[in-house]
């Protein structure tokens, strides 16, 4: 294990060195936030953290906002600025020359979600008011509208490894069911819904926490509903098979890298103290996927959160704020 630290407001603990080799070099995780401008309307322009130099930067202020949410898409192409009203900001995170807004024209509600399919270059947004929903694709080379679709969703879920699939979890709104869909990308339709609940063991409590590669990491309380019960399994989708469960018995934050290889998961106590109502004492434990074997456990400065990043797969990353 090879352990960097950082001194810094962020202070930052790099975990990483498993021994396999990137295909092709990629740009620096970032870690991005919301930060005051200094004026006295509160207004907020978006900076970012290099995560493996530490380096602070204002990265964009052409539009400033009172109150809003970022977030990149998995592969750190692209960030999406959601305001708490009206159109969301797309931002190329490697070019912030370009940028758009989606969709393109001003709306009386806000944007649910955005999902960039890379194979395509494409987007996937959805947005409305509290009474109508619309669902779009758009084109990522310049933010122009494309078609239509029927399944108005807020976007979430997983891409398949070839782009082909979209995968995510809906619910029934009338039967209460969840359903883990195969959203596909060429027809633009649901082509296939597994019940959630009939996906490894039986269990009331089963959710899914992540996914890649065409598998997916799923948690369940077996056989009482206690955190001491936690589980934890490694779906595949392709062959409908699931590895062996590996057992967490505390309450926790839990990750799956982008290969796929490890399942990360991090200690985190309910503590009424604090405005959280959380506490992260640094205890994470790093899982083969496959086998359930437990492969390292890392004792960690208190507080941090834990990020994986698809363009690095051999690299946990610890934030403390």
């Amino acid at each position: 294990m090879c352990l960097a630290k950082i001194s810094s407001r962020f202070a930052l603990i790099l975990i990483g060195c498993i021994t396999f080799a990137l295909s092709k070099s990629f740009s620096q995780p970032y870690y991005f936030y919301m930060q005051s401008i200094g004026d006295e309307r509160g207004n907020l322009a978006v900076h970012r953290l290099n995560l493996n130099t530490g380096l602070k930067e204002l990265f964009w202020d052409k539009e400033v906002f009172r109150a809003a949410e970022v977030e990149s898409d998995p592969t750190q192409t692209w960030l999406y600025i959601y305001p708490a009203y009206g159109q969301a900001v797309v931002v190329n995170i490697n070019q912030p020359s370009m940028f758009g807004k989606l969709p393109e024209k001003k709306i009386d509600g806000w944007v649910d979600g955005i999902y960039f399919v890379p194979q395509l270059n494409r987007f996937y947004a959805t947005w409305g008011d509290s009474a109508l929903r619309y669902t779009s694709i758009f084109n990522a080379q310049d933010f122009s509208r494309g078609n239509m679709l029927d399944n108005q969703r807020g976007w979430g879920g997983v891409l398949s490894e070839d782009g082909s699939m979209i995968y995510y979890v809906d619910k029934d709104t009338t039967t209460e069911i969840k359903y883990l869909n195969s959203f596909s990308t060429s027809s633009n339709t649901v082509i296939e819904k597994r019940k959630v609940a009939d996906i490894g063991p039986s269990s009331v409590l089963k959710m899914i926490e992540g996914g890649a590669k065409d598998k997916f990491l799923i948690g369940y309380n077996y056989p009482t509903k206690g955190h001491k019960d936690n589980h934890y399994i490694l779906y595949d989708i392709l062959l409908d098979t699931y590895g062996p469960p590996i057992s967490f018995p505390w309450r926790d934050a839990v990750h799956l890298s982008s290969d796929a290889k490890r399942i990360i998961v991090e200690q985190v106590n309910w503590d009424t103290t604090r405005p959280s109502r959380e506490y992260r004492p640094g205890n994470v434990y790093v899982f083969e996927a496959q086998t359930g074997k437990l492969m390292q456990r890392l004792w960690l400065p208190p507080e941090g959160k834990v990020l994986v990043f698809d363009n690095f797969p051999n690299k946990v990353y610890s934030f403390n704020e």
